[in-house]
Parts: C-alpha cells; structure tokens; sequence
C-alpha cells in the first residue's frame, strides 16, 4: 500500500515514491485483471486444460498417436475440437490431424471432429496450417466436405473461399 500522507505539505521525494508506488500497484493489478479476462475471453472452462500445454507437451501428445494409444487418441481429438489459440497450437492441431488420418476412430470422434472442421471453415474462424485440417475431413467424410466445401465457395470471406478451393482441386486420393 503506497503512503498517501496526513498533511497537505510533502517533499517532492515523497510524492516521487508515492508514483512509483501507485505505477506498481496499477501494472500489478491491470496484470492481474487482463491475463485473467483473456484466459475466460479466449478460452473456455472445458478446454481451460489444454490452454497451459507447452510446444514440448504438444509434440509429445501428437506423438503418441503414433503408438495409437486409446488415451492419446481421445485427449489428441479433444484437443482438435478445442478452440484454443495458444502458442504452437495450431501446428499441434495440424500435427495431430496428420498422425489421426491413419488411426481408426471411432463413430463419435469421427463425428465431432468432421463437424468441428467443417464448421470452421464456414466460418472462417481457423488458424495456421488449417490444410491439414481439411484433409482429415475429407478423409473421414469426402462427400460431406465436399458439399460443405462447395458451399463455402460463394462465402464473403476471401479466406474461407481460397481455401474450400483448394480442397475442392485435390485430386482423389484411395487408401489401401
């Protein structure tokens, strides 16, 4: 707590210290109140746990789906449908999309996550690397992304259009 004084008289060492004083309370407090405001603004309490998730943890999760790890595969599919930005998240998401096409999924994951993409994409509110993404989608349900990607080619956004064109020029692709 800075000091405020009894008197109306002060030396001007006071009132300097009492500045900085007040300066460090403020940036304290303005630190506190905006990293919690864009931790509940960014993200929400359901995907609060993948938010602290380091480059270092991300790359370990996604690379556990190549030992297709039943827990992995679930927590790698919760994070792709999270709606998370933080740091190195959208390449882990895109790692993770890439490792998941050969991985069998079950019903719901398939589901969620074609859903999930698709809706991004019509809503153009995606991240780096949102290719691979796509991909997985046409992986799972090509007809449906299709359709979806068909759609999205008269949207207002440039970015949304450039990219359900592209995904609409990939050639056909069968997996053995």
């Amino acid at each position: 707590m800075c000091f405020r004084g009894k008197s109306g008289r002060r030396s001007l060492g006071d009132i300097g210290a009492d500045v900085a004083c007040w300066r460090s309370e403020l940036a304290v407090e303005v630190s506190r109140s905006l990293s919690l405001s864009l931790l509940m603004a960014r993200v929400p309490v359901e995907h609060a746990e993948f938010f602290t998730l380091s480059k270092r943890e991300l790359h370990t999760l996604a690379d556990r789906l190549i030992g297709q790890e039943p827990v992995a595969v679930d927590y790698c599919v919760a994070f792709v449908l999270a709606e998370t930005k933080g740091h190195w998240h959208g390449r882990a998401r895109a790692m993770m999309c890439r490792r998941l096409k050969h991985v069998e999924l079950g019903r719901t994951s398939r589901t969620k996550l074609l859903a999930c993409i698709l809706q991004r994409l019509g809503s153009g509110e995606f991240s780096e690397q949102f290719k691979d993404q796509l991909r997985l989608a046409l992986h799972l349900d090509r007809a449906q992304s299709l359709r979806a990607c068909e759609s999205a080619t008269t949207s207002d956004r440039p970015h949304v259009r450039r990219y359900a064109q592209w995904a609409l020029s990939l050639p056909v692709v069968h997996s053995a």
